[in-house]
C-alpha cells in the first residue's frame, strides 16, 4: 500500500507533460525495469469490456532467491 502512494506521488508530475514526452519517459522506465529484472517485455493490443482499444504491457521474469 505504501508503494501505491509512492507511485501516485511519483507519477503526478507526469500528468502535465506533453503526450510524446510522457511516452518517451514511460518507455525509458519500462526499459530500466526490464534491465533490472533481466526480463522480457511484451506489448499487446487488446479491447476492454466496452470494446475500447487499449495497450497491455506484460513483463515476465524469473524470480531468484
Amino acid at each position: 500500500i505504501a508503494t501505491k502512494k509512492y507511485l501516485k506521488k511519483l507519477l503526478l508530475p507526469m500528468k502535465n507533460l506533453e503526450n510524446e514526452t510522457r511516452k518517451l519517459l514511460m518507455r525509458i522506465q519500462l526499459d530500466n525495469i526490464v534491465k533490472l529484472l533481466n526480463a522480457q517485455l511484451y506489448e499487446q493490443d487488446v479491447l476492454d469490456t466496452n470494446g475500447i482499444p487499449k495497450k497491455r504491457i506484460v513483463i515476465t521474469y524469473e524470480e531468484k532467491n
